[in-house]
């Protein structure tokens, strides 16, 4: 679980990380987080390929307007949840032009993060894949973090931003049929792809983020194009 704190007050850094911590140690989650004092540097990182499950955005920034950051936040990354902390309740209904999954008074922080956290643990559950690594063991695999499915001999392998989970016995498609329709693509015999990890698209090959090469089918390679459009007008919209 990799969460951005966006707040330039250090009290309130550290009210947030100790609540955010104790909230996924109990429920068995390890919660890897990075504090930014500033918007910029945090939209440096998201630039720069950085992805977060979770960003704590403060609205009232030395430098920055935190709604602004918001709105270029979600040019970059349309699926990162944002919970806004802000000093001001009267600012809150802003958070509906970025999307943004609930909002914190400062003055209210103990009792109304943990809910909010509770909010966005609920919805991570609904948007997460369950892969069966055999011998009774299983990994949560959200969505997003998948790059790729494809089938491996008579098994499948899982593609993440992090690494990859191969299951010799189980068919892709028990895998493939978990995956969001509006999010993954066939490009080739079953080769499933996160579409908008997809970087470029040549005549028998599509290149991802990760630099890596996979093969594209010619009849399909104009539904792909097609659908890759669609991501980039919906991000810019």
């Amino acid at each position: 679980m990799k969460i951005a704190i966006c707040e330039d007050e250090p009290v309130y850094v550290d009210h947030e990380s100790k609540q955010l911590k104790t909230f996924f140690e109990e429920r068995g989650e390890e919660a890897q987080l990075t504090c930014f004092s500033d918007g910029t540097p945090l939209l440096r990182a998201l630039m720069e390929g950085e992805r977060y499950d979770l960003i704590l955005l403060d609205l009232q920034l030395e430098n920055s307007d935190g709604m602004n950051v918001a709105e270029e936040i979600r040019k970059i990354d349309r699926g990162v949840s944002l919970i806004f902390v802000t000093g001001m309740e009267s600012r809150a209904a802003e958070g509906y032009g970025v999307e943004a999954m609930d909002y914190v008074v400062k003055s209210k922080l103990e009792e109304r993060l943990p809910k909010a956290l509770q909010r966005f643990w609920e919805k991570r559950k609904d948007s997460c894949l369950v892969f069966e690594m055999g011998g009774g063991e299983a990994v949560i695999l959200s969505f997003r973090d998948i790059l790729w499915v494809e089938s491996e001999g008579r098994g499948v392998r899982v593609v993440t931003s992090r690494r990859e989970f191969v299951n010799a016995s189980l068919p892709v498609g028990r895998v493939t049929a978990e995956l969001p329709e509006n999010e993954f693509l066939e490009i080739h015999k079953s080769i499933y792809v996160q579409v908008r990890e997809i970087k470029r698209i040549g005549t028998d090959q599509v290149i991802m983020s990760s630099g890596a090469a996979l093969p594209l089918s010619r009849r399909r390679r104009k539904a792909v194009m097609l659908k890759v459009l669609e991501t980039v007008k919906g991000r810019m919209s």
